[in-house]
């Protein structure tokens, strides 16, 4: 798969505050969510993992600017 894509914004903030680059938005998939389409790259999956398990720590300014 291409993209790694959620609709989670929590998690989209974080492993864009993680550095992994959102591609786009797409906003035709549901009509009250916009899903999130982060290219995919090496440790993007081991980051979402993490981020279901409790497991990472952001930085608080880093996360409400993204």
């Amino acid at each position: 798969m291409k993209f790694f894509q959620s609709s989670d914004f929590p998690l989209c903030t974080t492993i864009s505050s993680l550095g992994f680059k959102l591609d786009h938005i797409d906003r035709t998939s549901h009509p009250k969510r916009a899903l999130f389409c982060f290219q995919r790259e090496d440790g993007l999956d081991e980051a979402v993992e993490a981020f279901w398990r409790g497991e990472l720590r952001i930085e608080p300014k880093l996360f409400c600017a993204n």
